[in-house]
């Protein structure tokens, strides 16, 4: 073997081990791009678990809002319900007092009568010159309580209509508030449906990501102990041929 052909096998031997040592740096800078990329994504899913408990620290504020929303209309009812019955009882006073008051004149109505009859027994005479008069009188008077009794019958008629007409007032009053109160309940079962179903897309997605990243780690692991194989062969083969050269 000459000298020319030795110092070409050396500087073959010399070229092999620089390529080799130029891919071991790039495999080495490749795993720690890997590394970064991993913690980067741990950061992110440790983000979405922070807005996960955020948002349900919110749904829990929305559960409470609604419950005292719910105890303001029990209140309301209730006040309502009151309202109504102070107001029949009230009605009830008016009318057994007008009855009471129709009864009244009607006793004295009565008790005018008989004294009436009496003065007409003992003053014979003086009833058939004053009878003209009296039955005139009587009459206007009978009429006169009538006339009373029609005004305080068309006052209690018209009463109950006013009444009547706010009844109805408080009815679509009441409508009005429950429809309110139905809405605003409907549009926070919304929101809290769209919450629940963002948290649940979020975790959907959080799972895909795990299971992606399981098997890109899997990936990774195994290309690794390909790596390390194919080095360990690449050492053994170095050593061989340096023992050949020496």
């Amino acid at each position: 073997m000459t000298a020319s052909s030795n110092f070409n096998k050396k500087e073959e031997y010399e070229n092999f081990f620089k390529t080799t040592s130029e891919n071991k740096v790039n495999y080495e800078e490749e795993i720690s791009n890997l590394k970064k990329e991993l913690r980067q994504k741990i950061k992110e899913r440790n983000k979405s678990q922070e807005e996960s408990i955020l948002l349900q620290n919110k749904v829990l504020a929305l559960k409470t809002v609604e419950n005292k929303a719910i105890k303001k209309i029990d209140i309301t009812k209730k006040s309502l319900n009151t309202i109504e019955s102070i107001r029949k009882d009230l009605l009830a006073n008016k009318i057994t007092a007008e009855e009471k008051k129709c009864s009244q004149e009607k006793q004295l109505e009565i008790k005018k009568q008989k004294v009436q009859q009496e003065k007409a027994k003992t003053q014979s005479f003086l009833k058939e010159i004053s009878i003209s008069t009296v039955k005139k009188k009587h009459k206007e008077k009978t009429q006169l309580i009538q006339e009373k009794k029609n005004i305080i019958r068309m006052k209690n008629i018209q009463i109950q209509e006013e009444e009547e007409k706010n009844k109805q007032i408080c009815i679509k009053v009441k409508s009005s508030k429950i429809n309110y109160i139905d809405k605003k309940q409907k549009l926070a079962e919304e929101k809290k449906q769209k919450i629940k179903n963002d948290i649940l897309a979020k975790l959907n997605q959080e799972i895909n990501f795990h299971k992606s990243l399981s098997s890109t780690n899997k990936k990774l692991k195994e290309e690794e102990v390909n790596i390390k194989g194919n080095l360990k062969t690449i050492e053994s083969t170095n050593l061989d041929d340096g023992k050949i050269l020496l």
